[in-house]
């Protein structure tokens, strides 16, 4: 489930022909940062995980940042955490830093 939602990510996402790492790690980003902007989005977006794929992925932030405040934080904020997942998993796919 966690790879299909990766994948449909991945294809709303507008890789330019352009393969700059720098340049793509920007994208991404920017990418991110804009896919919610609401807490009904966010849910929504949320919502397509399962209970298990949802702890899953919220391990994987916890080891990549090394930060259990900032994943606390973010876990009260539906948008943020929608955007880190999104950013996360697109970058996952392009395996960028």
């Amino acid at each position: 489930m966690i790879r299909n939602i990766q994948v449909k990510l991945v294809n709303e996402f507008d890789q330019s022909s352009d393969n700059n790492q720098q340049y793509l790690s920007e994208k991404v980003d920017n990418f991110a940062d804009s896919y919610t902007n609401t807490e009904e989005q966010a849910i929504e977006f949320l919502d397509n995980f399962k209970g298990s794929e949802l702890n899953e992925i919220l391990i994987l932030l916890i080891n990549r940042y090394n930060d259990n405040n900032l994943i606390s934080d973010w876990i009260v904020d539906k948008i943020e955490l929608t955007n880190e997942i999104v950013g996360y998993l697109v970058r996952d796919y392009y395996q960028l830093n």
